[in-house]
């Protein structure tokens, strides 16, 4: 199953939208986690072995990664499409991408465009890789 996702922002004053028709969207959590070695006394260091706690610093990084692909339709090319969503990703701060129905806030991480080789031109196709990380600027 494909799920085509949406990327939506205003750059310069003119909303840029680009649907990405995905092969592999990965979804993933990464949660902070420290390990605190709690410091013993100076009588027990030889007896007692060193015990370390375990804290939950309650930082959840949200990271989704798609691989798919734009194309060209009847009214926009694939080079547009591509630089469209170039200028969504290189413009800064978060942007919105419609994902399994929903809109949710991202940032850019990583963005790799292929180009497709066929005997055309412009290309009517450009594969995407792009990595991103849910949530707004702090």
């Amino acid at each position: 199953m494909t799920n085509d996702l949406i990327f939506k922002k205003t750059v310069q004053g003119v909303a840029k939208q680009v649907t990405v028709f995905t092969s592999k969207l990965e979804h993933s959590l990464d949660k902070k986690l420290t390990y605190l070695q709690i410091p013993i006394t100076k009588q027990k260091r030889d007896t007692a072995a060193p015990k370390t706690k375990m804290l939950d610093l309650k930082i959840v990084k949200e990271h989704f990664a798609v691989t798919g692909y734009v194309e060209a339709t009847s009214t926009i090319t694939a080079l547009t499409q591509k630089n469209d969503l170039m200028a969504i990703m290189s413009a800064g701060g978060p942007f919105d991408v419609t994902i399994e129905g929903s809109d949710v806030a991202c940032n850019c991480d990583k963005i790799k465009f292929t180009q497709v080789p066929m005997d055309e031109e412009p290309p009517s196709k450009y594969l995407v890789e792009v990595s991103m990380i849910r949530g707004e600027d702090q």
